[in-house]
């Protein structure tokens, strides 16, 4: 604490940490009866911990103030460069995630305006940044295309946004039930499986506008197919996209080696936005796009009110696995800083952002895991910085000058954009190989593991229906946690011990 050191006095991080008129000390008595205190040129003796007795109150008053002012002005400049960071940041990934789904670049930036001001609000994290994610736009447009819709089309623009106010109100019910801790109930592996499953079927979406290739595979074709029918023809790839896009990636990339706080993918649009008005040959743009204000789209919601029950499975799909992540990072920088974080006020907060964004004409937002890691890391240290964030998005949104510039963004660009930001996820993470040792006793052990590849599998199949996949998985689990109840009692733990053993053999042979 500052005003410790202010003080001269040693700091016990292990004691408990009370409060005496606003001086923040460990309440452990001091290996030593008296101690100095140091404020300027006055000495005064140390109380007994816990007292206040011969502290001069002026001088403790003195001190809470200059460690206040500091402290605010720290933390007022902090927010407002995380701020700006995050605000540059979700223009173009608002547009590349809206693309993702099906709808108007619009609409993703219409959801990053308005849901972090909401979600900064009325959550409980200090640093989540709420938004629109690679997996929630995947979902989104899958669940909606699941309805016979065409994207791009103005119903099916209003049944996304309806899906948004879904997602919110099943949300809201969670928080009220005191259903925040729902998330950790889900068996891990399945969560792990199904997504990287979304994770892949996001990043297959995204390499006909990376490659620019000639032409349209068959409409008919599996998702995983028609990536396949992009990669084996490369003589019909574009060389302009394909140029652009491997710079881009070098760029987002390298960027981040050099420093963790390189906004690469800002330079990559502005090179890429550049190019573009050169008139070089980078494939097709985003296209004009409307400037203003985002308006409330009740009008728009109700004459597709009717397809509720068709989208309500869906959402509640979305509400938890797209929550999970939101709350794992948040939580994570909640320990780290040793506050607490209550997930019933997280997952309320999201739930209302995600009814607002809906109700502006936006789609699916929940908490981002890069976004709030990178407003940490940029110096965030209150909910300004999220507002701040929500803000300059609607300030460039509205100006004309912004409409322009995201307007003259290349598609291959922002193909990416998304690619790069999935790229880290494509690889089985370690609990699907097998490192389960953290995990409750009752999700253990290679049963648990194949439960896990087999939900990649369904999810894969099933696509664009991605919320079956998580069904099956969900189903498997509770398949197998059936069975080890009927299991004997001394089998399980061998089963557990040799995949364990098999664990540490292949880490090994892989290192």
């Amino acid at each position: 604490p500052y005003n410790c050191l202010r003080a001269r006095l040693p700091i016990d991080t292990s004691a408990k940490v009370s409060n005496v008129r606003g001086l923040r000390f460990a309440t452990k008595q001091p290996d030593v009866a008296q101690l100095r205190w140091r404020f300027g040129t006055r000495n005064f003796a140390v109380p007994r911990a816990g007292t206040t007795e011969d502290v001069p109150q002026g001088s403790v008053d003195e001190a809470k103030t200059e460690s206040v002012d500091e402290e605010s002005n720290g933390n007022n400049f902090g927010d407002l460069m995380a701020g700006i960071t995050l605000a540059f940041l979700s223009i173009p990934q608002g547009v590349a995630y809206a693309t993702l789904a099906g709808l108007p670049p619009i609409s993703g930036v219409y959801a990053n305006s308005v849901a972090p001001v909401v979600g900064a609000t009325l959550g409980s994290s200090r640093y989540l940044q709420t938004g629109v994610m690679s997996m929630g736009a995947m979902l989104s447009g899958a669940a909606v295309t699941g309805l016979g819709l065409a994207p791009g089309s103005a119903p099916f623009i209003a049944a996304s946004s309806l899906l948004a106010v879904l997602v919110g109100c099943i949300r809201v019910v969670l928080a009220a039930v005191k259903g925040g801790n729902l998330v950790s109930k889900v068996p891990q592996t399945v969560m792990h499986g199904f997504t990287m499953a979304c994770v892949w079927l996001v990043f297959s979406t995204q390499l006909p506008a990376i490659t620019g290739i000639a032409g349209v595979p068959p409409a008919a074709a599996h998702m995983i197919q028609k990536a396949w029918w992009v990669l084996v023809q490369p003589q019909n790839w574009s060389l302009g996209p394909v140029l652009l896009s491997s710079v881009s990636a070098a760029i987002i990339i390298g960027g981040k080696r050099v420093h963790a706080l390189f906004p690469g993918a800002v330079v990559a649009c502005v090179l890429g936005c550049a190019a573009a008005a050169a008139g070089l040959p980078v494939g097709p743009v985003v296209g004009a796009v409307p400037s203003g204000l985002p308006t409330l789209q009740l009008g728009a919601l109700l004459p597709v009110m009717h397809l509720i029950p068709g989208l309500l499975f869906a959402a509640g799909a979305i509400a938890v696995c797209c929550f999970a992540e939101g709350a794992a990072i948040s939580s994570r920088l909640a320990e780290r800083d040793q506050e607490e974080w209550d997930a019933n006020k997280e997952v309320l907060g999201s739930g209302i952002a995600g009814i607002a964004s809906g109700m502006f004409g936006g789609l699916t937002v929940s908490g981002a895991i890069s976004r709030t890691s990178l407003a940490a890391a940029a110096g965030a240290r209150t909910r300004r910085a999220a507002i701040l964030t929500g803000l300059l998005v609607t300030v460039f949104v509205a100006a004309p000058a912004g409409a322009t510039a995201i307007a003259m963004l290349p598609k291959a660009t922002l193909a990416t954009l998304v690619g790069v930001a999935v790229l880290p996820l494509l690889q089985p993470t370690p609990l699907l190989m097998g490192n389960v040792t953290d995990l409750p006793e009752d999700q253990c052990g290679l049963d648990m593991v194949v439960v896990g590849w087999l939900t990649v599998v369904a999810t894969l199949a099933v696509a664009p229906k991605l919320e079956l996949g998580l069904t099956i998985g969900l189903a498997l689990a509770c398949l197998q946690l059936t069975i080890r109840k009927m299991l004997p009692a001394d089998e399980m733990p061998m089963l557990n011990d040799m995949w364990h053993r098999y664990f540490k053999l292949y880490t090994r042979t892989a290192q």
